[in-house]
């Protein structure tokens, strides 16, 4: 039986120099239902961006990172591919300084069930996650 509700898979690249931390966060949004590229920081981020062929949704980045960190990159991206979403992850409060009042930041640490929330709320938009919300739990 073929879905219904068949969407074209949405794309998300992760930037994120801890290897671990990286993992856990393609691991969570896998589960999730996304499709992850995934680098070790911006420069990566930015090859992985043109070797791609699909369409990219949103961007989810450390802000410091080694080469080329995540604010830097998020204006690459959007210079690029100007439809990115931007989440900005980081471990220091002091980062929470953004760029573009368009971009999220996410403080570390964080709940997995947190971060697909947030994710999802930004694909959606804030009008289909508020209605999501008031559903209620499936």
């Amino acid at each position: 039986m073929t879905p219904t509700n068949s969407r074209p898979p949405i794309t998300l690249l992760i930037a994120e120099d801890n290897d671990s931390v990286r993992r856990l966060v393609c691991t969570v949004l896998s589960e999730a239902g996304f499709d992850m590229l995934q680098a070790r920081d911006g420069l990566e981020a930015l090859n992985v961006a043109e070797l791609h062929a699909g369409r990219i949704s949103l961007l989810l980045s450390d802000v410091r990172m080694r080469r080329l960190g995540g604010v830097e990159l998020a204006e690459k991206i959007q210079a690029k591919w100007p439809g990115v979403i931007v989440i900005l992850m980081s471990a220091n409060a002091t980062d929470l300084v953004i760029a573009n009042p368009g971009w999220r930041f996410v403080q570390k640490p964080f709940l997995p069930t947190e971060l697909v929330k947030i994710v999802r709320e930004m694909l959606e938009g804030p009008q289909t996650a508020a209605s999501a919300e008031e559903q209620g739990p499936l």
